[in-house]
């Protein structure tokens, strides 16, 4: 009797404490998410790169509040349109022409209850579209020097971004007499650059890539000029007895025994020549001797006065 006494107190328990959980209190659990403002956006990839170009979209983000939510968005600096925001799921899209930046995004969400905004919460990084060089000329082609002589060629045309960097291929067999300047292409030939014909392979590259013309430049090497030294017979005699051996031709008036037909005469006075021709104080009259015919007789001087 007291065991089924005890069975029917144990049901009786059981049964209030059922009755208080389900209807013994007026307070209903709060679902999540909603009855708030908006509060915690994430983006799970909160950045988005890509090349001046191609474009690209962001991941939908989370976010806790009340539904339904909007959103919108300030970009800086300004991208003149060409990034969105989805108002309905949060989603930034960044078009193809957009230009190489960086822009921080800051999203607000809205709902019945409130709005809040989250600085920066997200980024879009374009990077500058490269392209590889894909032509090199020199203009002109050939460049040709004698020993003795340094030259120079002209910049290279070459297409590609900037900036581009240029280098021979192979070491042109000169003794490091023929350089190219990394930054214009330009090549030099030292003066003593050896006698010969050189072909340059020339590249020039960039981030992207590089590009290898192997005849871009004709370098060639002549031998040194050489110069005929200055004689009486051959040059200066002829000189004299057409503009001075009128007057100085022995016997003639005013010659002071001075014949510069001949070569011991014209040796020996050779100073007073020049002196007076250079002023031009002789020979008398209108016949001159010109610049050049003063400085031959001054090369015949410093040729050593040579008869023949």
């Amino acid at each position: 009797m007291i065991i089924k006494r005890l069975k029917i107190f144990g049901l009786i328990l059981v049964s209030v404490a059922w009755i208080w959980s389900c209807g013994g209190s007026e307070t209903t659990p709060t679902p999540p998410n909603e009855d708030q403002a908006p509060s915690d956006l994430v983006y799970a990839t909160a950045q988005l790169s890509f090349k001046e170009g191609v474009g690209g979209s962001s991941v939908v983000p989370t976010i806790k509040g009340k539904t339904p939510i909007t959103f919108s968005m300030t970009v800086a600096p300004d991208a003149g349109g060409l990034i969105k925001i989805d108002p309905s799921n949060g989603v930034i899209k960044a078009e193809a022409s957009l230009k190489a930046n960086t822009y921080k995004i800051s999203v607000t969400a809205t709902n019945s209850l409130g709005s809040k905004t989250f600085p920066n919460a997200f980024e879009v990084i374009v990077s500058k579209s490269i392209a590889p060089p894909t032509r090199l000329t020199y203009t002109p082609s050939l460049l040709e020097t004698k020993v003795g002589t340094a030259v120079t060629s002209s910049s290279p045309s070459a297409d590609g971004n900037t900036p581009l960097t240029f280098s021979f291929v192979s070491t042109p067999d000169a003794k490091g007499k023929i350089s190219i300047a990394s930054t214009t292409g330009v090549v030099s030939v030292a003066a003593d650059a050896a006698e010969g014909t050189y072909t340059l392979a020339v590249k020039v590259s960039n981030d992207a890539g590089s590009f290898t013309n192997n005849t871009a430049l004709s370098v060639v090497v002549k031998p040194a000029a050489t110069t005929t030294a200055v004689t009486f017979e051959a040059d200066i005699k002829p000189l004299l007895v057409k503009k001075c051996a009128s007057c100085h031709t022995t016997g003639t008036q005013g010659s002071r025994g001075q014949d510069w037909r001949k070569f011991s005469d014209t040796k020996t006075w050779v100073d007073d020549i020049i002196r007076t021709t250079a002023n031009k104080s002789m020979p008398p009259g209108s016949d001159d001797l010109t610049a050049a015919e003063v400085d031959l007789i001054r090369k015949w001087k410093a040729d050593g006065l040579k008869e023949k």
